[in-house]
């Protein structure tokens, strides 16, 4: 009971405090403040804020769960556009070494949600510093860290158009998790190494494909050189796009387009007519538009399909994005 007055009175400070105010709470002596303070600063950055309390009587409080690996699993899309003071996220970095794993294991996905805001210099500074603190992660022998360390370095350093190349030290450690005896965490690692384009591991990605074939860690291995969609990438994509797997297929033609080579769309559409799979034709008019400015109606019209929904919406944001 002790404990739960407290996390009320504390909740009842914080009502109206600043993202500093709050952060000064992440690493306090106690579990359950340091859990609600992280709670309450990722609260204030929703794009739709969850209602997370209501009162009961005078002191006790009923809260709904604010899960910062289920905030994160949603998406960057989560937060608003307001800025994320560097407090906050120094706060949530040193918070990753609490002793207690859930309160390290809830900062690290914190952080993950609220790192993608900041941009320009900022970002450099802030890659520059969480570089090593993640990377040291990546050797826990705590399962759940590892996972969640690799998850959300592919979230933070996924390349942008302006960004210093990234610290070698964070690529090594990634091609290194490759090998990880969990499956989860080489598929996470294979994940990350495609959203950070990390040409260096596009050879040993190549080889896992080659090893896995048609498997789930085949298609994350392929995934990642379609997103790295470095040229030398093109003739094994070109063979998974002839291959049997309409899963593969769609991702060949999404890596065939970023390569940005526009003799492959005959292929392409082939692939397409004779395929006859929604998510192919889809990646199909990714293509098209990518490589010739086709319409993209196509692609708009599928954010009204549930099945097609989320493909679409990745390929309209992709479009929008700067040249990378």
């Amino acid at each position: 009971m002790r404990t739960l007055l407290v996390v009320s009175a504390l909740a009842a400070q914080l009502a109206h405090a600043t993202p500093q105010e709050i952060a000064a709470h992440i690493n306090d002596p106690k579990d359950e403040i340091q859990l609600a303070a992280i709670a309450d600063e990722l609260n204030l950055f929703l794009a739709d804020p969850i209602v997370a309390r209501k009162r009961v009587g005078l002191v006790i409080e009923v809260r709904n769960s604010i899960s910062a690996e289920r905030i994160f699993a949603s998406g960057p899309q989560a937060i608003n556009g307001k800025p994320v003071p560097p407090e906050v996220l120094a706060a949530l970095r040193t918070a990753f070494r609490d002793d207690n794993p859930r309160v390290g294991l809830e900062a690290m996905y914190a952080f993950g949600v609220l790192a993608v805001q900041p941009s320009g210099a900022v970002r450099q500074a802030l890659l520059g510093a969480s570089a090593p603190e993640l990377v040291a992660f990546l050797g826990s022998p705590d399962v759940a860290m590892r996972t969640a360390a690799i998850r959300v370095i592919g979230r933070v350093f996924a390349r942008r158009t302006g960004d210093a190349p990234n610290d070698p030290m964070v690529g090594d450690a990634l091609i290194g998790a490759l090998n990880d005896p969990d499956a989860n965490i080489r598929i996470a690692a294979m994940d990350a190494l495609g959203a950070m384009r990390e040409a260096r591991a596009v050879q040993g990605l190549a080889q896992l494909f080659d090893y896995r074939g048609r498997s789930h860690e085949g298609d994350a291995a392929l995934d990642a050189l379609a997103h790295i969609a470095h040229p030398s990438s093109a003739p094994l994509l070109s063979t998974a796009l002839a291959g049997k797997s309409t899963a593969q297929r769609v991702i060949a033609i999404e890596g065939l387009a970023r390569i940005g080579d526009a003799s492959a769309l005959p292929a392409i559409q082939a692939a397409a007519t004779s395929d006859r799979n929604d998510a192919v034709a889809l990646a199909a008019a990714f293509a098209s538009a990518r490589l010739a400015s086709g319409p993209t109606t196509a692609i708009s019209d599928a954010l009204g399909r549930p099945k097609l929904h989320d493909q679409a919406q990745a390929y309209l944001a992709e479009l929008s994005a700067p040249s990378r």
